[in-house]
């Protein structure tokens, strides 16, 4: 049984989903893919190609989809899941840092890709929104994480057995840092390419996010 495989939450990816696959394939990894409640043509490709997913409508969000597919992937029997997603923004090529961080700090329960050293790939708006919210999660989990925007991360298995997190969307990952961190699990970075697309469209809803992120900073305060 393989130690760790890729989980991917895709919402309306019908023009990278079957890249994204095509790439797991060639790399021989084991994957999974979560379709989001698309309501393009993602859930038709992944089924004409029978491609490994779970589908369901409507739209949850990226906390849903990432609790929903880890859960059948521990229950396959990994122990560690890796999440990328499913726009192109994460380089395959990377996958290979992932691996060699685990061989050697198998004691680890997070580890998340840093895109923060490559600052000038990076837009200015969103470089200095992640360099914040950053320091905000970092300060609240008591210990330096660089990129706590970034979704390119592995997780030990009982980050989602034991952490109980009910924050919705793209502020479930922050969630789990700082509860993480709370209770002592150990997390570690490791440099990922900065990839970015200026012709599409981002998913993530500015506002609603930042309202639950906001939300999230003022519960923190309550959490042991």
């Amino acid at each position: 049984m393989e130690k760790f495989a890729v989980l991917i939450p895709a919402y309306n990816e019908e023009y990278n989903i079957l890249k994204i696959a095509e790439a797991m394939e060639s790399l021989e990894l084991q994957y999974l893919i979560t379709d989001d409640g698309s309501t393009d043509r993602t859930a038709t490709h992944l089924w004409l190609k029978n491609i490994p997913a779970l589908c369901y409508f409507p739209n949850r969000g990226k906390a849903f989809a990432l609790q929903l597919g880890s859960r059948y992937l521990i229950k396959e029997g990994y122990k560690y899941i890796l999440t990328m997603d499913a726009d192109g923004q994460h380089s395959i090529d990377d996958i290979e840092k992932f691996d060699n961080a685990l061989l050697f700090n198998e004691d680890c329960d997070i580890i998340i890709g840093n895109r923060m050293w490559d600052k000038k790939s990076m837009p200015k708006i969103r470089y200095w929104t992640n360099k914040f919210m950053s320091f905000v999660i970092s300060k609240i989990s008591g210990q330096t994480i660089e990129d706590t925007q970034c979704g390119f991360r592995m997780y030990s298995k009982r980050i989602f057995e034991e952490l109980i997190c009910d924050s919705k969307g793209f502020t479930f990952e922050n969630e789990v840092l700082i509860k993480a961190s709370r209770k002592g699990y150990k997390i570690k970075s490791v440099p990922v390419k900065c990839i970015y697309h200026k012709e599409r469209k981002s998913n993530i809803k500015i506002i609603r996010e930042l309202f639950r992120f906001i939300k999230l900073i003022c519960k923190s305060l309550l959490y042991k």
